[in-house]
Order: C-alpha cells, then structure tokens, then sequence
C-alpha cells in the first residue's frame, strides 16, 4: 500500500484495506519469527523456573515472596505475549499444529488468574471464576491457556474498578465452553463486529489510554477455530462485553494447512 504523506496520515479504511491486501509473510519471515520467539522464551523460561525455586523456599509471610511473586506474573505475561505474535505468524501463514494432552480446566484457570494478577490490579478490578468440578479435556495445553490468557488479560485491561468473571462449564460430552465476562467500557454494535481483526482497535483514543497491540482476539479466534470450535463477542458500549469459546472435549492432533487460503482463520 503506498500513501502520498503530503495527504496527511491515512484513514482507518485506508490502514485495513492495506493489511487485507498484504502479502503473507515469506518463508525467511516466518523462520525469523520462529526464531526470535525461541530466543526470548528460552531465558523467560528460565526466569520463571528460578523463580518458582526460589518461592517453594520461602514461607508465605517472607519479605521477597511478593517480589518474587511480581517477577513471575510479569515473566508468564511476557511469555503470554511473545506466543500471541508466534501464534499470529503462524495462523495467517495458514500453518499450524494441534497438540492435544489432557488438561485440568481447574488449574489452568488458577494459573491464568494469576497471570492477570498484576493488570487486575493496576486496574483495581476483581477476578472471579467458577470452574466446573473436576472438569478435564483433552485439547492443546498452551492454545487453551493462551485464549483463556487473552480474553482475561483483555478483560482486566478495559474494565476500572470493576469485575471480571471467568466461567469454564461442559455443555454437553462433546463440547465446553470458556466465558469472560466484564463490566468495563464495552463497544458499539460496528466495533463488536471488528473487534477479532487482527491489529483492530476501537479507536485511537483508547489505544493511547489502554495500550494493545490489538492482536488478542484475533489470536483467540484463530485458535479456537484451530482446535475446531469458535468463538463469539456479544457488547454494549459502557456496559461491558461477554467473549464465549466453545471447544470440542477432546481434540485430534492435527498439522493444518491453508495454502488455497492463508488467512482463513484471520479474515
């Protein structure tokens, strides 16, 4: 897409005709990414590790746990982040691999509670959930974790002084469903129907207030339609919005690839 800057900065339409028209990233691209992403989650890896060692150590009134604890919710967020770019990368390439194991619903929910920690509190907002008991799956670890991360993440973000609810529940023996609901900012009916584009945001305004990349929802759309579910958006602008994932019980390890398509899971 080319622009003559003596028009001044291009529109909205202008920015996302130009991204639906780009070329996918080449082969050299997605390597380069593949690669960075390994070279940044090898030493976060290894922080969290250490971190984790250093807290099974110390009792829970120790002056450094709630340092420690900071360091490891700020490194599973880094984490979080630089997968959502790999994933990206990969679901607009049209290539992606599904690798199932059985999942605790339960703790994975836990885990992602805490990784959220420190957004919830910057943005003084409280983190509720109601897992169904004993709930198990069989599905891909991280791709679960990473929606579940996103939309809760997302949540926290645009909601002040409020609520953010996460519900995990079966809603048959075939398929469960993850449920974030909050009562932030919320979004116009048009805003509801952009929001999973990937690099959307509502409007400049809220990005400069908010932050974002505006690469969540898309990410999470991505996946759940990787793992063979989907996910929907329903909001309200100032009453908050409710994201609902459905996803099948148990999941076939699979290599997708959309070559005729490559940003089928994205559009």
């Amino acid at each position: 897409m080319s622009h003559d800057p003596r028009k001044g900065p291009p529109d909205r339409a202008s920015l996302e005709d130009g991204l639906r028209s780009a070329p996918g990233p080449t082969p050299q691209e997605e390597d380069f990414l593949a690669r960075m992403s390994h070279e940044l989650r090898t030493p976060l890896n290894a922080i969290q590790g250490y971190t984790d060692l250093l807290l099974e150590d110390k009792a829970s009134d120790h002056p450094d746990v709630h340092e420690l604890t900071s360091i490891r919710r700020a490194t599973r967020h880094l984490l979080a982040l630089v997968e959502s770019v790999l994933d990206l990368s990969q679901l607009r390439a049209g290539r992606f691999i599904v690798e199932p194991r059985d999942l605790d619903l339960g703790g994975l929910a836990t885990d992602v509670v805490e990784a959220v920690g420190d957004q919830a509190a910057r943005s003084k907002t409280r983190v509720t959930v109601d897992v169904e008991n004993g709930l198990t799956v069989r599905s891909d670890p991280r791709m679960v974790r990473q929606i579940l991360f996103n939309l809760a993440h997302n949540a926290c973000r645009f909601t002040f002084k409020g609520r953010v609810h996460i519900s995990i529940q079966s809603l048959d023996a075939d398929v469960f469903e993850m449920v974030v609901k909050d009562d932030g900012i919320g979004m116009t009916e048009a805003q509801t129907e952009a929001a999973t584009r990937a690099f959307w945001q509502a409007e400049q305004g809220t990005t400069r207030r908010y932050d974002g990349a505006g690469v969540g929802l898309a990410v999470c759309k991505g996946l759940a339609e990787a793992m063979g579910g989907s996910l929907r958006v329903e909001s309200k602008l100032g009453r908050g919005a409710t994201v609902t994932v459905e996803l099948p019980r148990k999941v076939q390890a699979s290599l997708l690839d959309f070559d005729d398509e490559p940003t089928v899971l994205l559009r």
